[in-house]
């Protein structure tokens, strides 16, 4: 098996790097490399590894940059002191993303599912089951079913049946069935739209979003926008632009 560790920390480097020939005696391991540039000859030089365990921040920017440029799919475990880069790893062939400081424990774990991802793309009666769900336009996807939001120094989990919608005021805040407004680490609520069921959630204006069973009823108004009622009021003054107001009767 053909490791490559990617880190600008050298003592986290060298730690990592004890760690893995533990778990791995049999394997090569490679780097660390501590940088894009670094990463990016390694691999004019070198053929691709089996298993990839990178830093996100590096010297010279972050991670992504060089390793998206890689012309074939590559398993990454990625290793970060950051949570806020977890949207983005999972498109660069992520399998994992561990949070500093990662004990052997974590990859152990962490290896354990690179094993069971390798052995199910090897395995030809799973790749006869993704063939008939393509072939039967199921495309599978997956929607957030809880959030993690901010009460103080705590983080909650809300789960989606309490989830009355989210509203951008300058930072996004998420809205619970009892009227109560969280902070959330969401930037945008374009993002939100990739993670949220568009069947179960509907994005009225710029700054807010709503969740079918909280949505009463509305009204049109003189300016073509519709007046959308939430049930109980827990968010007031929800409005439709009169562009969307068509695609908004429809979909409920």
């Amino acid at each position: 098996m053909r490791l490559l560790v990617i880190e600008d920390e050298s003592l986290i480097a060298a730690g990592l790097m004890h760690d893995l020939r533990s778990l791995n005696p049999d394997a090569t391991i490679a780097g660390p490399l501590s940088s894009n540039r670094e990463i990016r000859e390694w691999f004019q030089k070198n053929d691709l590894p089996d298993l990839i365990f990178s830093d996100i921040q590096l010297s010279d920017g972050v991670s992504f940059d060089a390793l998206s440029e890689m012309a074939q799919a590559c398993p990454i475990i990625f290793i970060t002191a950051f949570d806020e880069y977890a949207l983005k790893a999972f498109k660069v062939f992520s399998i994992d993303y561990l949070l500093k400081p990662v004990s052997i424990e974590d990859l152990q774990q962490a290896m354990e599912k690179y094993s069971k991802v390798v052995s199910k793309y090897e395995n030809s009666e799973y790749w006869g089951q993704v063939k008939q769900m393509l072939q039967t336009g199921h495309s599978g996807k997956l929607f957030k079913e809880r959030f993690m939001v901010h009460q103080g120094l705590k983080m909650l989990l809300i789960p989606l049946v309490d989830v009355v919608g989210f509203v951008k005021q300058e930072i996004i805040f998420l809205v619970d069935v009892n009227g109560q407004k969280y902070s959330t680490d969401y930037r945008s609520l374009d993002e939100l739209d990739d993670i949220l069921d568009p069947a179960k959630f509907f994005r009225t204006n710029r700054q807010s979003i709503l969740h079918l069973p909280f949505i009463h009823g509305f009204k049109t108004l003189e300016s073509g926008k519709l007046e959308v009622f939430v049930k109980d009021d827990l968010l007031p003054s929800v409005t439709v632009s009169k562009e969307k107001a068509s695609e908004f009767r429809k979909w409920l």
